[in-house]
């Protein structure tokens, strides 16, 4: 890997700035090294240059794998990093043993909360002493659809009597002409 700075100045009425065949030639340049080379190029203005192209050789080689001795600090980063994982893997395994032995084992550890059945009064519903009492004898959280339906028949003024369960179901016959 190469790295390259190439500085040139601007473009004025005698300077044309940096031009193809300039950068040909760097080109044609680093070709003699190889194919094995990754180049790697950044511009910069010098008004002081004038006509002059100038190229800088910033860095070289700069993987980490050829750098002496960044294979031993490479491992032991990797054994501090598998190190710390495993402790953290052992830290969530003890607090999930903890949360079971206070919860349960049982994998249905959701609770549900439940629906609040509200009554909602119309204007002549307020005048009704039974329905402001069955509404004010059970609280909201505890109040079941059943209750609700209860309040909602008194309102209407429809109590729900026992139907006799001995009683003979209606029969008819229903015939389209």
């Amino acid at each position: 890997k190469i790295l390259l700075s190439i500085a040139f100045a601007s473009e004025k009425k005698d300077n044309p700035g940096l031009t193809m065949d300039e950068m040909n030639d760097v080109n044609d340049f680093m070709e003699k090294f190889g194919d094995d080379f990754e180049l790697k190029w950044g511009l910069a203005i010098d008004p002081e240059l004038g006509s002059k192209v100038k190229v800088t050789v910033l860095a070289t080689g700069f993987g980490l794998e050829d750098v002496e001795g960044m294979n031993r600090h490479l491992k032991k980063h990797t054994e501090e990093e598998s190190r710390r994982i495993a402790e953290e893997e052992e830290k969530r395994a003890e607090n999930e043993e903890r949360r079971k032995r206070y919860y349960g084992s049982d994998g249905n550890t959701t609770q549900y909360k439940r629906h609040p059945h509200i009554f909602l009064f119309k204007p002549e519903d307020l005048d009704n002493e039974d329905i402001i009492l069955q509404v004010e004898g059970t609280p909201t959280y505890k109040r079941t659809r059943q209750m609700l339906e209860e309040i909602r028949n008194i309102a209407s003024g429809n109590r729900e009597e026992e139907s006799p369960k001995d009683s003979e179901p209606i029969q008819g016959v229903i015939s389209f002409a």
